[in-house]
């Protein structure tokens, strides 16, 4: 699994990458970041199985499994890490 950063080197964008998302709760244990379709056309790759986000309140990061679903209409990226 690559890091978020070096994902951004490969694909020869900016180090410091933002793009903007909606997070989510279904009140379980279900947690989530909505990412627009345009942004997920420009920041990831379909070969890409897992992605690592930092957060700029967090010290460190987490790894997320990228679902086949992101690729169609439900551009979310989901986990019970995401608080």
């Amino acid at each position: 699994m690559k890091s978020f950063k070096k994902f951004i080197e490969e694909t020869k964008l900016a180090e410091k990458t933002e793009f903007r998302a909606t997070a989510w709760s279904n009140g379980g244990d279900g947690y989530g970041l909505r990412v627009s379709k345009n942004d997920r056309d420009n920041f990831f790759k379909k070969s890409e199985k897992k992605v690592r986000l930092s957060f700029s309140d967090k010290n460190d990061s987490i790894s997320i499994d990228i679902t086949s679903s992101f690729w169609n209409n439900c551009t979310e990226l989901r986990s019970a890490e995401i608080k």
